[in-house]
């Protein structure tokens, strides 16, 4: 097959990937850029004007990427470091703005809830205990309507630094951690959150683990060993909304 065949292929455009942190961020950039036909995309890696491209957009929760086909129409090789991206007029982008204007208009049916959960242990089998039943569970019993993002400690040093770094919606906390104590963790995220965290505290420990970890601030307190289904339970009562 000669040269000029052989470009008269069609290609599949490059698949690019941009995560947002959260709605508020992929809203700000189609009331900027997106509606206006097109974008920049930070990127180091700098394609050909010309190229064919489809921008995979999303943020955590979104239940259906949005997917816009383009072409590089510009290129900047100083910081930031990207390229400047045209949408073509096809059946797929109008799709694709119809869901963004879902997204703009925050259709309750586009999006999932995140529930963002802290889990400080130094057992990690409590870890992988909450994450994949807790998976499970929501998967089970809300399809993809519920998501969680965990991040978990080993010691009580490592979730202080998880607490200053992010938010936190349920925070299960054991009592006696290393290092530092699972009561300063929860009273922590208590000074930092107010009441928009529900703390589960977690020990084996008895009267004095449940006393310490009231004491500084947890909503409930949970013997081990600990069934998931009751703590399933007890974040969606904390929670009070059903969802979870």
């Amino acid at each position: 097959m000669g040269g000029d065949e052989r470009r008269r292929e069609p290609r599949a455009p490059l698949m690019l990937m941009v995560e947002y942190d959260g709605i508020d961020a992929l809203i700000g950039d189609y009331t900027e850029n997106l509606s206006q036909g097109g974008t920049f995309v930070a990127t180091n890696q700098i394609l050909p004007i010309g190229t064919d491209v489809e921008l995979q957009l999303s943020f955590p929760g979104l239940l259906e990427p949005v997917t816009v086909h383009g072409v590089v129409r510009w290129t900047q090789h100083e910081e930031p470091m990207g390229i400047g991206i045209e949408f073509l007029q096809s059946p797929k982008n109008d799709k694709a703005h119809a869901l963004l204007a879902r997204i703009v208009q925050r259709a309750p049916e586009i999006q999932a809830r995140v529930i963002r959960l802290l889990v400080a242990d130094d057992n990690p089998h409590i870890e992988a205990l909450v994450r994949e039943g807790l998976k499970s569970a929501a998967s089970r019993e809300y399809g993809h309507r519920l998501q969680f993002e965990l991040a978990a400690a080993a010691d009580g040093k490592q979730a202080l630094a998880l607490v200053a770094q992010g938010s936190c919606d349920v925070a299960i906390i054991d009592v006696y951690l290393p290092i530092v104590d699972g009561a300063q963790v929860i009273a922590a995220l208590r000074a930092k959150f107010g009441t928009n965290v529900a703390i589960v505290a977690i020990s084996g420990a008895g009267k004095n683990a449940r006393r310490d970890a009231l004491a500084a601030g947890a909503n409930v307190f949970v013997d081990k060993p600990m069934r998931l289904q009751h703590l399933l339970d007890t974040i969606q009562t904390l929670l009070g909304s059903g969802a979870v």
